[in-house]
């Protein structure tokens, strides 16, 4: 099958680019020069953060699993081993990995915990971006593929750092410790910081049934009600100060109501219903969606930030300046996004098919279903086959990203999976 020789001719290149089993976010076409998020790094930097090495090591898990290849499920768990040795002294990630000949260095580090000289190194993790969370996540999936208690204990170490960061409020900070100054120590919901403690923590709690992690995220559902904004706006603000009122970030993200945070908050408090049965946390969703209904700038897109008090569309141009209009904005920022249309949909779905109904649709496709996505996916596969270089690397813009990998090779792995699925029955 072409699909799959194309996916192990990417998988076995870019497996060349590891140190110690992990990656950073991206590389030059040459290969010559390495990125994480914002900046270049030197050749003993991972990054944490996804989609770097979690995704890339959930791939070649996925890639293991689709083709039986015993060789990938290695990769996989070399990028676990090399999560868990980075793992920070209070259980979460920061967003890289520094590292020596030897293996992780600089940070103060789980595996160094009790060691006094290196206390006092480095030892604040992010949830930023799904940093933390998405190692967790990884490692769970690890644990529960090979049932190896180094991926159970990591996982668990992760979650009880998520519970431990918590807020009494029920929110997130952006990184823990929290800072004392700045907007770090703020309860986030920008970039899905705490959203995606509370996906994590539910996972969590679904594979080791500890009530903790459910009493956590049902604490966050409650304070995500409370912090519903008032009319004529009655969405959710990116972060919040220790006292509930919406908060500056940097300098280009003014306090405002939030039209991509309040579709995350939509979905989430979707997810607590689903998993409760408790009416209560649908109750504040119909006029958050009434609000992005009537907020659109045109059908189907949304200023990312509305001004407190007066619902107008507000940005913030190169000067500093909070403006109305699209004009001289700051560059390399989502100041349109399209996220509501999702959460407006999957609401919709869920009044039209009631609780038990909705998670049996979304648990399993039907064979229709199954068929207009094979077809899908097969309208794709052309071009991601084609794009793949003699080399073996997908280049976008100059770069071989974990981005451009993760949702290539993904495509492909879910491509083969409803290949043999459909064939099976046939």
């Amino acid at each position: 099958m072409q699909a799959q020789l194309t996916l192990e001719r990417a998988l076995d290149a870019f497996a060349t680019l590891r140190v110690h089993g992990g990656w950073p976010m991206a590389y030059s076409e040459d290969l010559t020069k390495r990125w994480g998020e914002y900046k270049e790094c030197d050749e003993w930097q991972i990054t944490v953060q996804p989609p770097a090495t979690p995704s890339v090591g959930e791939v070649y898990l996925r890639a293991h699993q689709a083709t039986g290849e015993r060789r990938f499920l290695r990769i996989a768990k070399e990028a676990a081993d090399i999560l868990r040795e980075g793992q920070l002294a209070n259980g979460g990630w920061w967003y890289e990995i520094r590292l020596d000949a030897k293996g992780p260095a600089e940070y103060y580090y789980l595996k160094d915990r009790g060691n006094h000289e290196k206390a006092d190194l480095f030892c604040t993790a992010t949830l930023d971006d799904r940093t933390t969370q998405g190692a967790i996540d990884f490692l769970m999936t690890m644990a529960r593929e090979t049932t190896e208690r180094a991926y159970h204990e990591s996982a668990r170490q992760g979650l009880d750092f998520l519970l431990a960061a918590q807020y009494p409020q029920g929110g997130w900070p952006q990184t823990y410790p929290a800072e004392s100054t700045g907007y770090q120590q703020y309860l986030t919901l920008n970039d899905r910081a705490g959203t995606d403690a509370m996906r994590t923590l539910l996972r969590g709690y679904h594979q080791y049934e500890d009530s903790r992690y459910l009493t956590a995220v049902l604490r966050a559902a409650n304070w995500l009600i409370k912090a519903q904004l008032p009319e004529p706006h009655p969405g959710w603000a990116q972060q919040y100060t220790l006292e509930g009122e919406p908060a500056a970030a940097r300098w280009f993200e003014p306090p405002a109501c939030c039209s991509s945070v309040t579709a995350d908050v939509i979905q989430i408090l979707i997810d607590v219903y689903l998993e409760t049965g408790d009416d209560r946390y649908l109750k504040p969703i119909p006029a958050a969606i009434a609000w992005l209904e009537k907020s659109q700038i045109e059908p189907g897109v949304w200023a990312r930030f509305y001004e407190i008090g007066t619902n107008r569309p507000i940005y913030v141009n190169k000067n500093r300046e909070i403006v109305y209009e699209q004009v001289d904005l700051r560059p390399n920022y989502d100041w349109t996004v399209n996220y509501g249309v999702s959460a407006i949909e999957n609401y919709r779905k869920l009044t039209e098919l009631g609780r038990n109904a909705y998670l049996r649709q979304r648990d399993s496709m039907t064979p229709d279903q199954e068929k207009a996505r094979f077809e899908s996916l097969e309208n794709q596969l052309g071009g991601v086959i084609a794009s793949l270089r003699a080399d073996g690397f997908w280049v976008r813009d100059g770069q071989i990203s974990c981005g451009e990998f993760v949702h290539n090779a993904n495509l492909l792995c879910e491509y083969i999976e409803l290949w043999v699925k459909i064939n099976r029955k046939a």
